[in-house]
């Protein structure tokens, strides 16, 4: 009677032990990216990579624009992790540059890439506003992962010349910080374009 006792608060324990201290692995065949606009190719590795507590930025010299380098930090800041521009900062780097070769993807129009590896994160762009949609796929990509991101390969550009909202006067108009508000969710969805009827 007693073995039958303890054989039973044994089954009863054990799932419950399971689901304590056993934790769940996650393949990464089982994660992918919901980014929007959908890219038009997106190609996934088989494994993770973990993002280190100090990432080294690299800019391309042939990119001037100041705000690319902020929209990087601005990124980077939603993981903890330190970015410097410093040589030997860390062996992981996040890399930004315009392209210039004969690849047809960059003749689209504002075709970018982004790839994601063990040692980088790179994003090429036909021109820095391209950098800068790199960016907000990388900013989509941060915001649906933890520490670890799965390995991928994307290339991507727009469909149309002009993205974004008109705002028409139609009942009450937006205010300044309305409309503030509105420019920066365009920018984040790779939009550039807002229209004041």
């Amino acid at each position: 009677m007693r073995n039958v006792f303890y054989l039973s608060l044994l089954t009863l324990l054990l799932p419950a032990n399971n689901l304590i201290s056993n934790k769940v692995n996650v393949i990464a065949n089982d994660v992918t990216y919901d980014i929007h606009p959908i890219v038009h190719e997106i190609n996934y590795g088989d494994d993770f990579v973990t993002l280190p507590n100090k990432i080294e930025l690299s800019i391309d010299n042939e990119i001037s624009n100041r705000y690319i380098a902020e929209e990087a930090y601005e990124v980077i800041g939603l993981k903890p992790i330190l970015m410097n521009t410093g040589d030997d900062f860390s062996d992981f780097e996040l890399i930004i540059e315009t392209y210039n070769g004969t690849d047809e993807h960059f003749d689209k129009l504002d075709a970018y890439t982004v790839d994601i590896n063990s040692s980088h994160i790179k994003i090429v762009g036909q021109s820095e506003r391209a950098c800068f949609y790199g960016l907000q796929t990388l900013r989509e990509i941060f915001s649906q992962s933890n520490n670890q991101i799965r390995e991928l390969s994307i290339k991507d550009y727009a469909n149309s010349l002009y993205r974004g909202v008109i705002e028409g006067l139609y009942g009450t108009t937006w205010n300044h910080f309305e409309i503030m508000d509105m420019i920066d969710l365009i920018a984040d969805y790779k939009g550039n374009s807002f229209f004041y009827g």
